[in-house]
């Protein structure tokens, strides 16, 4: 495959323009990635960069996971004793959750609103430019917070 093409399969973009009249004005909202992951996941367990092209708008998580990262124990003076802390463990908003339609979500997004429309223009890519082939992405779902 030449590189070039191969460069074009480890990203993707979105680009929309939330309409003020869908929304509440002088609300914060969060945006979530609604997608599915193919069987072999493999590709998906490191975090995916996101890069805010209007970051005047809104407020992003510097990467996201669609594959929740495993738990790492950490090993104790003792070599036989685990002290795997919980409290260790990554506590950003960017870990994916199963939905209740077998669907998957990350957040990947907030913004406050105002009575204009606002701008959204993201960009994602895979750290190791691996190839995302198989993600299914079902579109971006807006909640106030």
């Amino acid at each position: 495959m030449p590189k070039h093409r191969r460069s074009l399969l480890c990203k993707f973009e979105i680009e929309r323009e939330v309409k003020s009249e869908v929304i509440s004005p002088e609300t914060t909202y969060a945006a979530y990635l609604v997608f599915k992951l193919p069987q072999d996941q493999s590709t998906f367990e490191a975090p995916i960069q996101v890069e805010d092209y209007n970051a005047d708008y809104g407020s992003k998580e510097p990467f996201i996971y669609l594959v929740s990262p495993p738990h790492t124990p950490v090993i104790g003076p003792k070599l036989d004793e685990n002290t795997y802390n919980p409290l260790n463990r990554y506590n950003g908003n960017a870990l994916p959750q199963q939905r209740m339609d077998g669907w998957m979500e990350v957040k990947i997004w907030e913004f406050q609103t105002t009575t204009e429309s606002v701008p959204m223009h993201l960009y994602f890519e895979h750290p190791c430019y691996k190839d995302l082939k198989g993600l299914m992405v079902h579109g971006i779902e807006l909640r106030p917070i």
